[in-house]
């Protein structure tokens, strides 16, 4: 087990073999739910808890990021969960019962820093850009979710939120996609914080990203139509 347990997410127990299980057995799956954790040392481990149970022994887990895993989501709808990191990677892993996604691995992987290459300093008298080896992913939220589609939104530790889209192919449940669909500088950089400010966490309201950071709170509307 990582020693600091930094994020958790939990989803139902799928099972594709529903049909085919026993009047008990669909109890105890009733009563059955995943528990994900991102650690500090970049695995995820995933639980499955019955009855509320939570076996220390029950756990399977797998390298994720490279450093620490600072957000899990699960998407119901598409039945996946989404971890992003330090690293600056998102994640999107497939949620199976049948198969532990650790085992699968994850389904699809984007790297925000091939599509976003600097931040602007727009402090001096001259605006410039800074290069930056690696944007940090700090914290994430659904904001749209249908059967086979989620748009993400997904904080930075250069004061960008980014909005992401994870779909899913029409004809073959088992891939996915990631695509970065707009940016936007929440907040601009400072004297002490060149690189810009910290993206602490965001959460989604019709269509709204509320946004609090090193500054107080911002608010984002996007136009989703537009984007897509």
């Amino acid at each position: 087990l990582s020693s600091d347990i930094l994020c958790l997410a939990t989803s139902p127990s799928y099972n594709s073999n529903a049909q085919q299980m026993s009047e008990q057995e669909k109890q105890r799956d009733h009563h059955s739910y995943y528990l994900l954790a991102g650690g500090v040392d970049g695995r995820i481990h995933q639980w499955t808890v019955c009855n509320n149970s939570f076996p220390d022994a029950n756990v399977v887990y797998a390298p994720g990021h490279d450093g620490r895993v600072n957000a899990l989501l699960v998407c119901d709808d598409l039945r996946a969960a989404v971890s992003i990191g330090n690293d600056g990677l998102v994640k999107c892993w497939k949620l199976d019962c049948n198969e532990s996604f650790m085992e699968r691995g994850s389904v699809c992987t984007i790297n925000v820093n091939d599509e976003c290459h600097s931040v602007q300093d727009t402090n001096t008298q001259e605006a410039k850009t800074q290069e930056v080896s690696t944007i940090k992913l700090t914290c994430s939220c659904i904001l749209f979710e249908q059967q086979d589609l989620a748009i993400i939104g997904i904080g930075t530790a250069c004061g960008k939120v980014l909005l992401a889209e994870i779909s899913r192919d029409e004809t073959r449940d088992d891939v996915m996609s990631i695509t970065l669909l707009d940016e936007r500088t929440t907040v601009e950089s400072s004297s002490d914080s060149i690189g810009g400010c910290n993206i602490h966490s965001i959460a989604s309201q019709i269509n709204h990203i509320i946004i609090s950071h090193s500054k107080g709170i911002s608010i984002w509307e996007p136009d989703l139509h537009t984007i897509r």
